[in-house]
């Protein structure tokens, strides 16, 4: 394997983790908003939690890019 092909790959699997992340970040909310289908949202402190959790490993730049309702 070439020094490109390792970087290749390890690129990809970069990549493929950080997706991984964000899908289960927006898996979480999804269940949070379906907890609330027919109240006012508002997240209570468990929720949050649970979020905050989910959202922790993307980094800063993540949250503020998509941040919560």
């Amino acid at each position: 394997m070439t020094p490109l092909h390792f970087l290749l790959v390890s690129f990809a699997g970069w990549i493929n983790h950080r997706q991984q992340l964000v899908i289960e970040y927006r898996q979480e909310e999804i269940r949070v908003l379906k907890e609330q289908l027919g109240k006012r949202r508002r997240f209570n402190d468990y929720q949050r939690r649970r979020l905050a959790a989910k959202a922790s490993p993307l980094g800063e730049r993540f949250s503020r890019a998509w941040p919560l309702l």
